[in-house]
């Protein structure tokens, strides 16, 4: 596999052994509003789209010397962070890389490895920047500040985080919940429904 090949491969999931399965991608600044969506169109696209799983290690060997993320966004919801990404990704200079749940996926692994894996991903997301002219801006789930630090280096990269007053924020997710909310409710939903038929 030839390296301009592996910089078209956009990280879509990680296994514990830390695994990293790839997709083939357009070029960034993607249309979607969340990496997710991406990966769902790319599929929707093409049922026979390119798979490549890699581990971690393997891939950052891959990864040529490369500028880091110039930047990670961390956020409260509805913030407007989305809003910010457009305008950053708009400018031509950027590509943003909106809430990767295989990151969150990534923190969770054993200490011997997610070093790597975290490498490995958010390298990934630079290359890809890079090779569309571009610089990596990372913006992660509102729920997982916790990777700031890894990802973002004070020396080496800027850390932004989008904050809105509570109010708003809880009005805005009571009139349209995100589709995260609705499959955590239904969930505990299903949970309750099965513990009331025991009783």
């Amino acid at each position: 596999m030839t390296d301009h090949a592996v910089s078209k491969l956009l990280p879509a999931a990680i296994d514990r052994r830390g695994f990293i399965e790839l997709l083939e991608s357009p070029p960034p600044p993607f249309a979607e509003g969340f990496i997710a969506e991406t990966l769902a169109a790319i599929v929707a696209a093409d049922q026979s789209a390119v798979r490549t799983r890699i581990r971690s290690s393997t891939l950052l060997s891959f990864q040529p010397d490369r500028p880091p993320p110039t930047g990670v966004i961390a956020h409260v919801g509805r913030c407007g962070s989305t809003l910010l990404c457009r305008m950053l990704d708009a400018t031509g200079a950027v590509a943003t890389f909106r809430e990767p749940e295989v990151l969150i996926d990534a923190a969770l692994l054993d200490d011997e490895i997610v070093g790597d894996a975290i490498a490995a991903i958010v390298g990934q997301y630079a290359w890809m920047a890079n090779a569309a002219a571009r610089t990596a801006v990372v913006k992660l789930p509102s729920h997982v500040h916790m990777l700031l630090d890894r990802l973002a280096p004070p020396a080496r990269a800027a850390r932004v985080f989008v904050i809105r007053h509570p109010v708003p924020v809880v009005a805005s997710l009571i009139n349209s919940p995100p589709h995260w909310l609705l499959r955590v409710l239904a969930e505990h939903g299903q949970q309750g429904d099965e513990d009331r038929r025991t009783v």
